[in-house]
């Protein structure tokens, strides 16, 4: 059943049907589309918001590995310092025994 309306001026002739339904799917995609926007929208703040997680992560686990890069340098050169330490020590203790053993020699 086809709902026409004729104009007074222009005498033309208007399906209700068709303009009420033309408005309200135009009012429809207004409303999809904002919709869409504002979804759209939100995935790209969280999109950013977890690049800069990921970021901070990253950073974080740069500083972390150069913090544990410097504490094994640290414990190295510890190491290093003690065995040189040890080392003389016995070098040390190897000269005083062979001074002794040849004093005694010489004693004898």
């Amino acid at each position: 059943m086809a709902t026409h309306i004729k104009c007074p001026n222009c005498q033309h002739a208007f399906d209700v049907e068709e303009v009420l339904s033309s408005d309200v799917e135009q009012k429809l995609k207004q409303e999809y589309n904002k919709k869409l926007q504002q979804s759209l929208s939100n995935i790209e703040a969280e999109r950013q918001k977890l690049a800069a997680q990921q970021l901070e992560f990253e950073e974080k686990r740069k500083k972390q590995n150069e913090i544990f890069q410097e504490r094994l340098q640290q414990e190295k050169l510890k190491m290093e310092s003690q065995a040189q330490a040890d080392r003389q020590k016995l070098e040390m203790e190897l000269q005083q025994q062979i001074r002794k053993s040849v004093s005694q020699d010489y004693e004898n």
